[in-house]
């Protein structure tokens, strides 16, 4: 995976995370994600195909690091 792949997930993961503090997860849609993180949704769509993925995504890190 490239550097500039990897900053996007990071902002998607961060904006996730910070959105997560006042909103609960089923009320959040990729757009508000993606402009939370300052990002695209073509850059979202290039790195997940939906929201759940990014939870997985974080799911199978933590795994790695156990």
């Amino acid at each position: 995976m490239n550097k500039k792949s990897l900053k996007t997930q990071h902002q998607i993961e961060n904006a996730l995370f910070s959105l997560l503090k006042k909103h609960p997860y089923n009320s959040l849609n990729v757009s508000q994600i993606t402009k939370h993180a300052g990002v695209s949704r073509m850059a979202f769509y290039r790195n997940y195909e939906q929201k759940d993925q990014i939870l997985n995504s974080l799911a199978e890190q933590n795994e790695d690091y156990k």
